[in-house]
């Protein structure tokens, strides 16, 4: 969003509530190989891109996912590049569903980048962008 400059078009909104809150939500994760030669090194970098220095360095770069840490998320370095209402994303993590990641999770993941993508640039409506998108998705899985 900061790349495409719209980050005041967007905003983020608590999830439509009928019963009670939810939201699903997905997480990242660098898995280690058993097959890897260098584990211990692995492990080191692994454990740097969960502190709040790489979360920082990331940020400086230009943004990346929602950091993991409640301390980024809530501070200015985090909220002065995100959408209205990001402060929302990790309080919706005490209602939030955990939703697994598919095993053809890179490909759903892409699908979804480039659907947005097309969506927000105009290119398609974004009734038709997601149901391109579904269609995508289903073949997928």
């Amino acid at each position: 969003m900061v790349r495409l400059g719209i980050v005041d078009k967007v905003q983020i909104v608590k999830w439509p509530k009928k019963k009670q809150n939810g939201s699903p939500v997905g997480w990242d994760n660098f898995p280690i190989l058993a097959s890897s030669q260098n584990k211990d090194d692995a492990w080191k970098f692994v454990h740097y891109l969960s502190s709040k220095e790489a979360a920082l360095s990331l940020l400086k770069l230009g943004g990346t996912n929602v950091p993991a840490r409640r301390s980024i998320v809530e501070s200015d370095a985090f909220l002065r590049n995100a959408p209205k209402g990001s402060e929302l994303l990790y309080s919706a993590l005490d209602y939030a569903t955990p939703i697994p990641g598919p095993a053809r999770g890179a490909d759903v993941q892409n699908a979804i980048e480039q659907a947005w993508l097309q969506i927000l640039q105009g290119n398609v409506t974004a009734s038709a962008g997601l149901s391109q998108l579904s269609d995508k998705i289903e073949s997928l899985l």
